[in-house]
């Protein structure tokens, strides 16, 4: 199976960017959930067919994502505390 590697940012997107009917941006955040939770290109099509599987591994990480803006806003004497 080939891999496509894209080296850019997502703010260098525009809105209007798009890959057939989805938005460039939507893509590549998809793309990075998808590394970030370690799926493998043989899984891939499971994965994006199985909602339950979907919604845990975005539901993670957004509540990561959520952690780590909450705890890195702390003053450090309240991050010591925690």
């Amino acid at each position: 199976m080939a891999r496509l590697n894209i080296d850019l940012k997502l703010s260098d997107l525009e809105p209007t960017d798009r890959i057939e009917e989805y938005t460039a941006d939507s893509l590549v955040r998809f793309a990075m959930v998808v590394n970030k939770a370690g799926i493998k290109d043989s899984d891939l099509k499971e994965f994006c067919h199985n909602t339950d599987w979907l919604a845990e591994v975005m539901r993670k990480d957004f509540e990561q994502t959520m952690h780590e803006a909450f705890f890195g806003s702390l003053p450090d004497s309240l991050k010591e505390q925690a």
